[in-house]
Formats: structure tokens, C-alpha cells, sequence
């Protein structure tokens, strides 16, 4: 789901929408203004709820994509095997088992940033997060 933003917004996303970062502070993480990271942020949103819409069912009933129905169908037609899923040693099956590992690492990273008495000033977390992204250790949530 992400990947249907352009990076810029998927970190917006994740400081905002994930993460819940203050709009100033999140601005100061990437350097831009905080009218600017607001806009980009209702911009990553709504790209999300187009893109869900559109393609999920479970958002919108009327939309084609179903879990399920997509395997019986692809089953069907002889595209995969359900007994030997092809996809499960992939290359992107990895990426993405990384991504999410990346994502619960910086959630965690965050749970601890924000509960610790010491980062309670907004300039001490804000420091501390751009300091977890510019790490090199989450590309996914890369700010270059």
C-alpha cells in the first residue's frame, strides 16, 4: 500500500500517519515547513484512500480486489498452485518481510522515544528520530 507513494510522501506518511509526530516537528525531521509537511501529509493520505478505494475490497465493497476470490481465480486458471506457493521464496517477499520488520523496529524506536522522560522536549525527539532515519539501518523510511 505504501508503495503507491513516491518516497517523500512515505516518510511524510510514517511520521504522521504512523507515528503521529506533531506537524512542526516532523517538518524540522525533513527539513521542510510545517504548512508544506501538512499539505504533503493530506496529499500521502489521499493518495492511500484513492489507491484503497479503487483497489480493496474490504475499503470498498465495489472495488475488485478480494483476497480470496483472487486465489480461487488465479487457482483456476492455472496460475499458481495453492499447494506450492511460488511467491513465498521470492526476492519481494523478502523485501517486504524486511520492510515490515524496518517498520516495527522504527515503531518500536518511537514507543520508547516518546514514553522516556528524557525526550520529552520536542527538539530531543525530533533530533533523536532524524537520527534513527539518517542511520542508514531503515532504508525504507530513507529520507533521501
Amino acid at each position: 500500500m505504501l508503495q503507491c507513494l513516491d518516497r517523500a510522501e512515505r516518510v511524510t506518511y510514517v511520521l504522521g500517519g504512523i507515528f503521529d509526530l506533531p506537524s512542526d516537528q516532523a517538518a524540522w525531521i525533513l527539513d521542510i515547513g510545517p504548512a508544506a509537511y501538512r499539505k504533503r501529509l493530506e496529499r500521502a493520505r489521499q493518495r492511500i484512500r484513492t489507491f484503497m478505494t479503487a483497489r480493496c475490497g474490504l475499503v470498498n465493497q465495489s472495488a475488485p480486489c478480494r483476497c480470496a476470490r483472487r486465489v480461487q481465480t488465479a487457482a483456476a486458471r492455472g496460475l499458481i498452485d495453492p499447494r506450492r506457493p511460488a511467491f513465498t521464496g521470492h526476492p519481494t517477499t523478502a523485501a517486504v518481510a524486511d520492510g515490515a520488520r524496518q517498520l516495527n523496529q522504527l515503531r518500536d524506536a518511537d514507543a520508547i522515544l516518546r514514553s522516556h522522560p528524557a525526550y520529552a522536549a520536542p527538539r530531543v525527539r525530533s533530533e533523536a528520530v532524524l537520527s534513527l532515519l539518517r542511520s542508514g539501518r531503515f532504508p525504507l523510511a530513507s529520507t533521501e
